[in-house]
């Protein structure tokens, strides 16, 4: 899987990595709220962590769908996030100036299907990313 993007005006960063699986898989009983689908974010965000400490991690927010319900939850107002959890490991092989020879950013979002494809509106959210701000930089002689 080689998934190059476009992130600013003149880099390309590589998805190394991709991990999917669907938001709700593990939702027994219930609907989704606030502090459900904080849990899940949480959960995904801790994962993302923990597949390589040294690189930051970055949560493209999703954007939460009301779920008609007649009545009041005792839960909270029922919302659902997009279907699908994405994590992928970005690496931009290009050398640059404040951050060393490469870089790499790991980014969480939701979307509705399993990547690939990348949905457009997470597409453009990647490629406006501000990646000296948020990747972090690495040497080759460090290794």
């Amino acid at each position: 899987m080689k998934e190059e993007i476009s992130v600013g005006p003149d880099l390309k960063v590589t998805i190394t990595r991709l991990y999917q699986w669907k938001t709700y898989g593990g939702l027994i009983e219930g609907m989704p709220v606030e502090r459900i689908n904080n849990q899940i974010l949480n959960y995904a965000l801790q994962k993302a962590g923990e597949m390589d400490k040294q690189i930051p991690v970055h949560l493209i927010e999703p954007i939460l769908t009301p779920i008609p319900y007649e009545g009041r939850s005792p839960f909270g107002d029922p919302v659902a996030m997009p279907s699908t959890i994405c994590i992928a490991v970005l690496k931009c092989y290009q050398s640059i100036p404040k951050l060393g020879d490469y870089s790499e950013l790991t980014v969480v979002w939701l979307q509705e299907e399993y990547a690939f494809p990348i949905e457009e509106s997470i597409l453009n959210k990647l490629k406006a990313l501000s990646w000296t701000q948020l990747a972090k930089g690495f040497n080759w002689e460090d290794f």
